[in-house]
């Protein structure tokens, strides 16, 4: 099976809290992975390779922060593959910097970027198929998505990692305003200047948090055992969404496997996550990539607890996904 990996958020010591999974075996190696995981990560944001993490700014979300609300799977998928189009003046407001505040009161200084920054970091082309301010493609029916590649095994319709497919949507920018975010860091949650873009097929704007990214931090990535991961056991490859105390993520499995399920780690400081799938019922199998989104239901709600995926024991930034 095809691990695939990544990690998210803080640091401090408690007991575990259980989750139950369907077969006891993969869960006991993933409880015991999760706990080499959890030391590991506790002892490196303790030592030098964390002084960042505990005094910088370390965003563990992107910076382009969607609205809550309003979604279809057509606009989330624009969204997620940064499609839009600009039908608004951008403005001309210089820079300049801001002095972010943390929740424990200390502050720092961040510069800023422009409006017209700030959007070209967003926008990320046009999707690959017709639209009225796009061509047709060569091939394509008018309004028809361009077919993704099929995959390299004997069955050209098994799963492949490729975006599923859409109706082309764009999200078209009305009006762009200064305001304000706020963003999940290692040091907990910030509110900083952002740009907020209106879009005309969402009911709320969209805000690129206006921080420049040459004066952020990444997380430390420290280096863990390696896994021999049990029969099954897959790690996440990044973390979409964060509901309170639920959590969805996409696992990397077999086109194959079946019944894919998310398991969690938790303790007071942190969570740990990954998940597990039942192996295919016979046949043959071409192996090829699938990344179902799972999700997880923690005791408490996440807060600013660090979230870990249990392959690599690295922090899971918080990436809008198109699979």
């Amino acid at each position: 099976m095809l691990l695939v990996t990544t990690l998210i958020l803080l640091t401090a010591t408690a007991c575990a809290r259980q989750h139950p999974g369907p077969s006891a075996a993969p869960q006991a190696a993933f409880e015991q992975r999760a706990r080499t995981v959890a030391d590991v990560w506790r002892a490196a944001v303790a030592g030098p390779a964390g002084d960042r993490w505990r005094t910088g700014l370390v965003p563990l979300e992107e910076l382009t922060v969607p609205p809550a609300r309003g979604f279809t799977d057509d606009t989330w998928h624009a969204f997620a593959a940064g499609w839009y189009r600009l039908r608004a003046p951008l403005p001309t407001n210089p820079a300049g910097s801001t002095v972010v505040e943390f929740p424990d009161r200390t502050t720092m200084r961040v510069p800023l970027v422009d409006a017209r920054t700030a959007y070209a970091a967003m926008d990320r082309g046009d999707p690959p198929c017709q639209h009225p301010d796009n061509p047709v493609p060569p091939g394509s029916a008018p309004g028809a998505p361009v077919p993704t590649p099929a995959g390299t095994g004997a069955d050209p319709t098994a799963p492949v990692g490729a975006p599923a497919t859409h109706t082309c949507a764009v999200l078209t920018v009305t009006a762009v305003a200064p305001g304000t975010t706020e963003l999940a860091t290692s040091r907990g949650p910030v509110t900083v200047p952002a740009w907020l873009f209106t879009v005309a097929e969402l009911p709320e704007p969209v805000a690129r948090a206006a921080l420049d990214p040459a004066s952020l931090s990444a997380p430390p990535q420290p280096s863990v055992p390696p896994w021999a991961e049990a029969p099954q056991l897959a790690s996440p490859a990044r973390l979409t969404r964060v509901d309170g105390n639920r959590l969805t993520y996409p696992i990397g499995i077999s086109g194959c496997d079946r019944n894919p399920v998310g398991l969690a780690y938790e303790t007071d400081d942190l969570v740990v996550i990954g998940g597990r799938s039942d192996p295919p019922t016979g046949g043959p199998c071409t192996g090829a990539l699938a990344l179902p989104q799972v999700t997880v239901t923690l005791a408490e709600p996440l807060g600013s607890r660090v979230v870990l995926a249990v392959g690599t024991g690295w922090p899971l930034i918080r990436t809008a996904s198109v699979w």
